[in-house]
């Protein structure tokens, strides 16, 4: 798997909401994966292709974590071609 480009996650830090702007880089079906620094996995989402976002009309994907912890965490996306992704986020 090579690395590519830092996903753009906003705003940074956040409460309850997380929204991430998936681009038009990211063509094929994905996963996300939501980590704290210490290893612990709160979340894995589905991300839909870029042709599924463009018949839906949808450009980021908004994530509702009202209940995750305040700490800092590393979101990695994992794309069905083996592309990786990464940002970090900051609960408050």
């Amino acid at each position: 798997m090579s690395a590519e480009p830092e996903l753009r996650v906003w705003p940074n830090p956040f409460s309850d909401i997380l929204e991430i702007d998936l681009g038009e880089e990211l063509q094929v079906e994905a996963r996300l994966y939501l980590t704290e620094l210490n290893g612990i996995r709160h979340a894995e989402l589905h991300l839909p292709s870029l042709e599924e976002r463009q018949a839906k009309g949808e450009k980021e994907m908004l994530i509702e974590l009202p209940d995750l912890p305040a700490d800092v965490y590393t979101l990695t996306c994992v794309g069905a071609d083996g592309r990786v992704r990464y940002a970090r986020g900051v609960k408050q």
